[in-house]
């Protein structure tokens, strides 16, 4: 969750990283469709059903946190 944080405040740590933060499910679901590897994803509950399916089949670490969390 720490790094979470730290892609998404600074450009350097993305860089640092290699790595950055797409947030929503639109853009999850274009990044999947795209190919892109995505390493981790923190969902909260409420979250579509399909979207964490799709997550999970493409072998991605999913992390449930509240909404609070996020």
């Amino acid at each position: 969750m720490q790094l979470l944080r730290r892609l998404s405040g600074r450009r350097a740590a993305r860089s640092e990283h290699g790595a950055f933060v797409i947030d929503g499910p639109v853009l999850v679901r274009e990044a999947l469709a795209a190919g892109v590897a995505v390493r981790e994803a923190f969902v909260v509950p409420d979250s579509p059903a399909g979207l964490v399916d799709a997550l999970f089949a493409s072998g991605v670490r999913v992390h449930s946190v509240t909404p609070e969390v996020l």
